[in-house]
């Protein structure tokens, strides 16, 4: 049961992307999308995250609130109720609209409209994301034993941050912030593999790595190898050239990208270990993933 004095935390607000596109102002429609994920950490805390995108004209934003709380002895079927939603959902939704005029401004877009959550919006994402969890709540059950043992532990001060910051400024690049890619369509292919919620929660706890040491659970640890696997396919085809520009232009240049893919490879022995360590045999993992012809 969620008691009544428990204490929530905003403890994350960020764009996952924003965009302009090259196309003049013909209105100021606005249209709405909502996403989510959730985490328990090892300690017993509880996050819940929710995206809100604002796709207009020519802004498209997505923006993430997350909150977290003390939920050692609260249900994940308790927190993903109406009643503990609508609040959650309601502030996301401000959070979003004021990001995106946020945005705008930046642009030097006049945005002529005052935006402020309605009933019905907050009502329809707080059922859609209740219906949602009901649905992948089976799967939760299923991975149990995955969601909650311990995979990967990365220690910060080594050379993981490299591994690390270099993965997920690769993947941010095709998936969010280089308009030369083909950003939606990317978004969507990769999300077949890797849920994007999932993949704006976990690339959040690894880039913790500059300041802490960081644990991720076995189901987590699979997907970081997708995502370092896929990172190290555009390293070495075809996008070889522009993921290498890039990577230079953050300090990755010549050296340190031989050395992310040695840590890359490095990491990919550690994780079949684990899994062998725990009689635990993953298809996706053993499947090959052409993420060259998948992501353009």
């Amino acid at each position: 049961m969620i008691p009544d004095n428990l204490t929530i935390y905003r403890f994350y607000s960020d764009y996952l992307w924003a965009h302009i596109h090259p196309a003049p102002v013909t209105n100021y429609d606005t249209r709405l999308v909502c996403n989510f994920d959730y985490d328990t950490l090892f300690d017993g805390t509880k996050r819940v995250y929710i995206d809100i995108g604002i796709v207009g004209n020519s802004i498209d934003v997505m923006y993430r609130s997350g909150i977290e709380f003390n939920g050692t002895n609260i249900s994940w079927e308790e927190i993903f109720t109406n009643n503990f939603l609508y609040n959650r959902v309601e502030d996301a939704i401000n959070n979003g609209y004021e990001a995106y005029l946020d945005f705008c401004k930046k642009q030097n877009i006049s945005y002529p409209h005052h935006l402020i959550a309605n009933k019905r919006q907050v009502e329809a994402f707080t059922s859609s994301i209740v219906n949602q969890y009901n649905i992948r709540r089976d799967s939760d059950i299923e991975h149990e034993y995955l969601i909650n043992t311990i995979g990967l532990e990365c220690a910060t001060g080594t050379d993981t941050i490299l591994l690390i910051k270099g993965t997920f400024a690769i993947l941010d690049e095709i998936l969010f912030t280089n308009l030369a890619f083909k950003n939606a369509l990317n978004r969507d292919s990769f999300g077949d593999i890797v849920p994007i919620p999932k993949y704006a929660t976990i690339r959040y706890t690894c880039m913790q790595i500059e300041y802490e040491d960081i644990l991720l659970s076995f189901f987590d640890s699979i997907l970081l190898y997708q995502m370092i696997d896929c990172a190290l396919q555009l390293l070495v085809g075809d996008k070889s050239e522009i993921v290498k520009v890039m990577l230079a232009k953050i300090g990755i240049a010549d050296e340190e990208q031989r050395m992310y893919t040695k840590l890359g490879t490095e990491l990919f022995t550690r994780l079949r270990e684990m899994l062998q360590q725990a009689n635990a045999r993953i298809i996706n993992c053993e499947n090959f993933i052409d993420w060259n012809s998948m992501l353009q």
